[in-house]
């Protein structure tokens, strides 16, 4: 549990597994994004085991493990709100490694719709499950570079979809208009066009963009 931002927990300081009690600050917590959970029970792992003896390559000490953990949400950051308002049954910050880690291997489909130049492709490919599915809407402009062992033992497939058809247009329109489904966006003037791309690809806009003369 945190207060003013440091947290307790059982660590190791060398290759062994004997914690002992560690008091360490973290990041600030991230209004926006992050969850602080009162740990209240937590499972060890056979992982566990292997991190803290450093069987499974060096690693960084003092380390503290455990992800089998039972608790109490006790602050939850704002970005909460806006998965309610999607409809969402819940949200990965992918920034956030622990997150990242703990959605491996978890998802069914994952539709990317978005990219960096530094996007690391067999991470994402890490949170489709067994014969997932991994769609690429959006398209780099260079091309992309993954390790074949990222995919091929579970039979994850690869395909691409920049748009539908027309019929497939149709039944998405009517499908909004009957769920009473609406677009969260972000309006500015025609005349602010040229700011409006800058925001676009300086990664500033939250969800779209809509120009309006």
């Amino acid at each position: 549990m945190a207060s003013n931002n440091i947290y307790h927990g059982q660590a190791a300081f060398e290759p062994s597994l004997d914690v002992k009690p560690h008091t360490y600050a973290a990041k600030p917590f991230d209004e926006e994004y992050d969850v602080e959970i009162k740990v209240t029970h937590c499972g060890i792992c056979g992982s566990d085991l292997h991190t803290l003896t450093g069987g499974w390559g060096e690693i960084k000490y003092p380390m503290v493990v455990g992800h089998e953990i039972l608790g109490h949400v006790v602050r939850v950051g704002s970005k909460q709100e806006c998965k309610d308002v999607l409809g969402a049954h819940a949200f990965l910050n992918y920034n956030d490694p622990a997150a990242a880690a703990a959605a491996a291997q978890q998802l069914d489909l994952v539709l990317c719709t978005s990219y960096g130049a530094d996007t690391n492709w067999g991470a994402l490919f890490n949170l489709v499950a067994t014969e997932g599915k991994f769609v690429l809407i959006a398209v780099p402009e260079k091309p992309i570079s993954f390790h074949a062992f990222a995919v091929v033992p579970r039979q994850i497939t690869i395909v691409g979809s920049i748009i539908g058809s027309p019929s497939m247009i149709e039944e998405m329109l009517q499908f909004a208009v009957e769920k009473n489904v609406r677009s969260i966006v972000q309006v500015m003037p025609m005349a602010e066009a040229a700011a409006a791309l800058q925001k676009v690809h300086n990664g500033d806009v939250r969800f779209r963009i809509v120009l309006e003369n």
